[in-house]
């Protein structure tokens, strides 16, 4: 495995889920990944006016949680 990994510009651990999700046929190309991120991106923003004049200090203060 690790020398297909090296053979792929992988590290040992992207080979790895790469052999279980080949294993275990789950099939979900990058695009499909990409756009299903961008969907949940636009489902939660929090962007509105009231964000967007904000300050980045008020934006982090509101909105981060540490």
């Amino acid at each position: 495995m690790k020398k297909t990994a090296e053979q792929d510009h992988r590290s040992l651990a992207q080979r790895a889920v790469a052999v279980l999700v080949k294993g275990l046929k789950v099939s979900n190309p990058p695009k499909e990944r990409r756009l299903a991120l961008l969907q949940q991106i636009a489902q939660e923003s929090v962007l509105d006016s009231e964000t967007l004049d904000a300050t980045p200090e008020t934006f982090i203060r509101e909105h981060v949680q540490i």
